[in-house]
Protein backbone atom coordinates (compact mmCIF):
# COMPACT_ATOMS: atom_id res chain seq x y z
CA UNK A 1 0.00 0.00 0.00
CA UNK A 2 2.86 2.37 0.90
CA UNK A 3 4.56 1.71 -2.46
CA UNK A 4 1.30 2.44 -4.28
CA UNK A 5 0.93 5.80 -2.50
CA UNK A 6 4.54 6.68 -3.29
CA UNK A 7 4.10 5.83 -6.98
CA UNK A 8 0.93 7.94 -7.12
CA UNK A 9 2.72 10.91 -5.52
CA UNK A 10 5.66 10.64 -7.95
CA UNK A 11 3.24 10.40 -10.89
CA UNK A 12 1.40 13.53 -9.68
CA UNK A 13 4.66 15.48 -9.41
CA UNK A 14 5.64 14.32 -12.91
CA UNK A 15 2.28 15.41 -14.36
CA UNK A 16 2.55 18.84 -12.73
CA UNK A 17 6.07 19.23 -14.09
CA UNK A 18 4.86 18.22 -17.53
CA UNK A 19 2.06 20.81 -17.24
CA UNK A 20 4.51 23.61 -16.45
CA UNK A 21 6.58 22.66 -19.50
CA UNK A 22 3.55 23.32 -21.73
CA UNK A 23 2.64 26.63 -20.09
CA UNK A 24 3.53 30.19 -21.02
CA UNK A 25 2.87 32.82 -18.35
CA UNK A 26 2.35 36.02 -20.33
CA UNK A 27 1.92 38.26 -17.31
CA UNK A 28 1.66 38.07 -13.52
CA UNK A 29 0.45 40.79 -11.18
CA UNK A 30 0.06 40.87 -7.40
CA UNK A 31 -2.41 43.04 -5.46
CA UNK A 32 -2.61 43.31 -1.70
CA UNK A 33 -5.07 45.07 0.59
CA UNK A 34 -6.68 48.17 -0.88
CA UNK A 35 -4.65 47.80 -4.10
CA UNK A 36 -7.48 45.50 -5.22
CA UNK A 37 -9.48 48.64 -6.04
CA UNK A 38 -6.99 49.32 -8.82
CA UNK A 39 -7.57 45.88 -10.31
CA UNK A 40 -11.34 45.67 -10.61
CA UNK A 41 -13.96 48.28 -11.38
CA UNK A 42 -16.54 47.68 -8.66
CA UNK A 43 -16.77 44.53 -6.59
CA UNK A 44 -13.70 45.23 -4.46
CA UNK A 45 -15.79 46.09 -1.41
CA UNK A 46 -17.40 42.66 -1.54
CA UNK A 47 -14.02 40.91 -1.48
CA UNK A 48 -12.87 43.14 1.39
CA UNK A 49 -16.01 42.23 3.32
CA UNK A 50 -14.80 38.62 3.13
CA UNK A 51 -11.33 39.42 4.45
CA UNK A 52 -9.34 39.87 1.23
CA UNK A 53 -5.56 39.68 1.70
CA UNK A 54 -3.88 39.16 -1.68
CA UNK A 55 -4.59 38.47 -5.33
CA UNK A 56 -2.15 36.92 -7.78
CA UNK A 57 -3.50 37.27 -11.32
CA UNK A 58 -1.84 35.44 -14.21
CA UNK A 59 -2.47 35.54 -17.96
CA UNK A 60 -1.51 32.11 -19.29
CA UNK A 61 -1.33 30.22 -22.56
CA UNK A 62 -1.66 26.52 -21.91
CA UNK A 63 -1.98 23.86 -24.61
CA UNK A 64 -2.91 26.53 -27.13
CA UNK A 65 -5.70 28.00 -24.98
CA UNK A 66 -5.77 31.41 -23.27
CA UNK A 67 -6.52 31.47 -19.55
CA UNK A 68 -6.73 33.97 -16.72
CA UNK A 69 -5.87 32.34 -13.39
CA UNK A 70 -6.74 34.45 -10.34
CA UNK A 71 -5.90 33.25 -6.83
CA UNK A 72 -7.50 35.34 -4.07
CA UNK A 73 -6.09 34.77 -0.59
CA UNK A 74 -8.69 35.49 2.10
CA UNK A 75 -8.55 35.60 5.91
CA UNK A 76 -10.00 32.12 6.48
CA UNK A 77 -11.25 29.08 4.53
CA UNK A 78 -14.82 30.12 5.39
CA UNK A 79 -14.18 33.56 3.87
CA UNK A 80 -12.82 31.87 0.75
CA UNK A 81 -15.89 29.66 0.55
CA UNK A 82 -18.14 32.69 1.04
CA UNK A 83 -16.75 34.66 -1.89
CA UNK A 84 -16.68 31.47 -3.97
CA UNK A 85 -20.28 30.59 -3.10
CA UNK A 86 -21.54 33.98 -4.29
CA UNK A 87 -19.81 33.57 -7.67
CA UNK A 88 -20.43 29.84 -8.23
CA UNK A 89 -23.59 29.53 -10.30
CA UNK A 90 -25.04 27.37 -13.07
CA UNK A 91 -22.42 24.67 -12.60
CA UNK A 92 -22.14 22.19 -15.44
CA UNK A 93 -20.18 20.00 -13.05
CA UNK A 94 -19.78 20.52 -9.31
CA UNK A 95 -17.57 19.25 -6.48
CA UNK A 96 -15.82 16.66 -8.62
CA UNK A 97 -12.16 17.73 -8.32
CA UNK A 98 -11.96 18.68 -4.65
CA UNK A 99 -14.29 19.71 -1.84
CA UNK A 100 -15.80 22.76 -3.57
CA UNK A 101 -15.42 23.39 -7.31
CA UNK A 102 -17.75 24.57 -10.05
CA UNK A 103 -17.24 24.25 -13.81
CA UNK A 104 -19.31 26.53 -16.04
CA UNK A 105 -19.02 27.19 -19.76
CA UNK A 106 -16.12 29.66 -19.52
CA UNK A 107 -14.84 29.28 -15.97
CA UNK A 108 -13.62 26.80 -13.37
CA UNK A 109 -13.83 28.02 -9.77
CA UNK A 110 -12.63 26.35 -6.60
CA UNK A 111 -11.82 26.75 -2.91
CA UNK A 112 -8.33 25.77 -1.76
CA UNK A 113 -7.83 26.29 1.95
CA UNK A 114 -8.20 30.04 2.49
CA UNK A 115 -7.92 30.79 -1.25
CA UNK A 116 -10.61 31.34 -3.88
CA UNK A 117 -9.34 30.23 -7.30
CA UNK A 118 -10.83 31.38 -10.61
CA UNK A 119 -9.70 29.93 -13.95
CA UNK A 120 -11.32 31.72 -16.88
CA UNK A 121 -10.97 30.45 -20.46
CA UNK A 122 -12.10 32.18 -23.62
CA UNK A 123 -13.11 29.43 -26.03
CA UNK A 124 -15.49 27.34 -23.91
CA UNK A 125 -14.43 24.26 -25.85
CA UNK A 126 -14.08 20.75 -24.45
CA UNK A 127 -10.32 21.07 -24.90
CA UNK A 128 -10.28 24.30 -22.85
CA UNK A 129 -12.35 22.72 -20.08
CA UNK A 130 -10.02 19.71 -19.97
CA UNK A 131 -6.99 22.01 -19.85
CA UNK A 132 -8.69 24.00 -17.05
CA UNK A 133 -8.93 20.78 -15.02
CA UNK A 134 -5.20 20.31 -15.51
CA UNK A 135 -4.50 23.89 -14.41
CA UNK A 136 -6.60 23.20 -11.33
CA UNK A 137 -4.24 20.36 -10.44
CA UNK A 138 -1.27 22.70 -10.92
CA UNK A 139 -2.55 25.70 -8.96
CA UNK A 140 -4.80 24.08 -6.34
CA UNK A 141 -3.00 22.31 -3.50
CA UNK A 142 -5.63 19.72 -2.61
CA UNK A 143 -9.01 21.47 -2.64
CA UNK A 144 -9.56 20.84 1.06
CA UNK A 145 -11.07 23.52 3.28
CA UNK A 146 -11.82 22.06 6.70
CA UNK A 147 -15.22 23.75 6.72
CA UNK A 148 -18.64 22.12 6.79
CA UNK A 149 -22.24 23.16 6.29
CA UNK A 150 -24.01 24.05 9.59
CA UNK A 151 -25.76 21.06 11.13
CA UNK A 152 -29.14 22.81 10.92
CA UNK A 153 -28.84 22.68 7.12
CA UNK A 154 -27.18 19.31 6.64
CA UNK A 155 -30.44 17.51 5.87
CA UNK A 156 -31.40 20.05 3.18
CA UNK A 157 -28.14 20.06 1.18
CA UNK A 158 -27.65 17.42 -1.50
CA UNK A 159 -25.13 19.32 -3.63
CA UNK A 160 -23.19 22.30 -2.32
CA UNK A 161 -21.57 24.34 -5.10
CA UNK A 162 -24.07 26.45 -6.99
CA UNK A 163 -26.79 25.96 -4.37
CA UNK A 164 -25.33 26.96 -0.97
CA UNK A 165 -24.35 30.59 -0.35
CA UNK A 166 -22.56 31.98 2.71
CA UNK A 167 -22.91 35.67 3.62
CA UNK A 168 -21.23 37.58 6.44
CA UNK A 169 -22.23 41.17 5.67
CA UNK A 170 -24.69 43.39 3.84
CA UNK A 171 -22.83 43.35 0.53
CA UNK A 172 -22.87 39.56 0.48
CA UNK A 173 -26.54 39.42 1.42
CA UNK A 174 -27.39 41.97 -1.25
CA UNK A 175 -25.50 39.93 -3.85
CA UNK A 176 -27.54 36.80 -3.10
CA UNK A 177 -30.99 38.00 -2.00
CA UNK A 178 -31.40 41.73 -1.47
CA UNK A 179 -34.88 41.33 0.04
CA UNK A 180 -33.27 39.90 3.20
CA UNK A 181 -31.49 43.17 3.97
CA UNK A 182 -34.49 44.80 5.67
CA UNK A 183 -34.82 41.84 8.04
CA UNK A 184 -31.24 42.50 9.16
CA UNK A 185 -31.24 46.29 9.22
CA UNK A 186 -31.03 46.54 13.02
CA UNK A 187 -28.96 43.39 13.63
CA UNK A 188 -25.29 43.91 14.53
CA UNK A 189 -23.48 40.60 14.11
CA UNK A 190 -24.74 37.80 11.86
CA UNK A 191 -23.92 35.13 9.32
CA UNK A 192 -26.43 33.97 6.71
CA UNK A 193 -26.51 30.61 4.91
CA UNK A 194 -28.80 30.38 1.89
CA UNK A 195 -29.80 27.13 0.18
CA UNK A 196 -31.41 27.41 -3.24
CA UNK A 197 -33.49 24.40 -4.22
CA UNK A 198 -33.33 23.07 -7.81
CA UNK A 199 -36.94 24.11 -8.48
CA UNK A 200 -36.16 27.63 -7.11
CA UNK A 201 -39.05 27.19 -4.64
CA UNK A 202 -38.99 27.09 -0.85
CA UNK A 203 -35.39 28.24 -0.61
CA UNK A 204 -33.95 27.91 2.90
CA UNK A 205 -32.33 30.74 4.88
CA UNK A 206 -30.36 30.15 8.09
CA UNK A 207 -29.52 33.20 10.21
CA UNK A 208 -26.76 32.73 12.80
CA UNK A 209 -26.70 35.57 15.33
CA UNK A 210 -24.04 36.60 17.83
CA UNK A 211 -26.51 38.03 20.34
CA UNK A 212 -29.61 36.28 21.71
CA UNK A 213 -31.52 39.59 21.90
CA UNK A 214 -30.87 40.20 18.20
CA UNK A 215 -32.09 36.67 17.54
CA UNK A 216 -35.34 37.30 19.40
CA UNK A 217 -35.81 40.55 17.49
CA UNK A 218 -35.31 38.77 14.17
CA UNK A 219 -37.68 35.94 15.10
CA UNK A 220 -40.45 38.46 15.71
CA UNK A 221 -40.02 39.86 12.20
CA UNK A 222 -40.61 36.51 10.50
CA UNK A 223 -44.14 35.06 10.27
CA UNK A 224 -44.51 31.82 12.22
CA UNK A 225 -45.45 29.85 9.11
CA UNK A 226 -42.08 30.70 7.58
CA UNK A 227 -39.98 29.57 10.54
CA UNK A 228 -38.68 26.02 10.24
CA UNK A 229 -36.50 25.93 13.35
CA UNK A 230 -35.25 28.44 15.87
CA UNK A 231 -32.92 28.56 18.84
CA UNK A 232 -31.26 31.02 21.17
CA UNK A 233 -28.94 32.32 18.46
CA UNK A 234 -30.31 31.03 15.16
CA UNK A 235 -33.42 31.22 13.00
CA UNK A 236 -34.08 28.95 10.03
CA UNK A 237 -36.81 30.02 7.64
CA UNK A 238 -38.19 29.17 4.23
CA UNK A 239 -38.93 31.58 1.44
CA UNK A 240 -42.07 31.09 -0.56
CA UNK A 241 -43.30 32.22 -3.95
CA UNK A 242 -46.39 33.69 -5.51
CA UNK A 243 -46.74 33.25 -9.27
CA UNK A 244 -43.08 32.19 -9.49
CA UNK A 245 -41.65 35.26 -7.73
CA UNK A 246 -39.79 35.25 -4.43
CA UNK A 247 -42.13 36.54 -1.78
CA UNK A 248 -39.68 37.64 0.91
CA UNK A 249 -41.06 41.11 0.18
CA UNK A 250 -44.47 39.87 1.34
CA UNK A 251 -42.92 39.22 4.73
CA UNK A 252 -41.70 42.81 4.86
CA UNK A 253 -45.10 44.19 3.83
CA UNK A 254 -46.73 42.04 6.49
CA UNK A 255 -44.39 43.53 9.07
CA UNK A 256 -45.35 47.07 8.10
CA UNK A 257 -49.06 46.25 8.42
CA UNK A 258 -48.61 45.28 12.08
Amino acid sequence: MTNKILVTAILSIFCVGLGFSQMEVKSERTFTGTALYGFMNGGSDLYCEYGFKELISREIVYKGEDFTVDVYTMDTPLDAFGIYSIHADKCMRADSLGKFDCLSKYQLQAVDGNAYVSIVFQSGSNAARKAADELYRIYVTDGRTGISIPKQLSYTVKACSGTVKYMKGKLGVNSVQSSLIELLDDIAGYEVWYVENPDKKNNIVLFLLQDSKDCSRLQKKIPRENIIRKGEKFVMMKEYRIDGDLNTYAIIKKLHRK
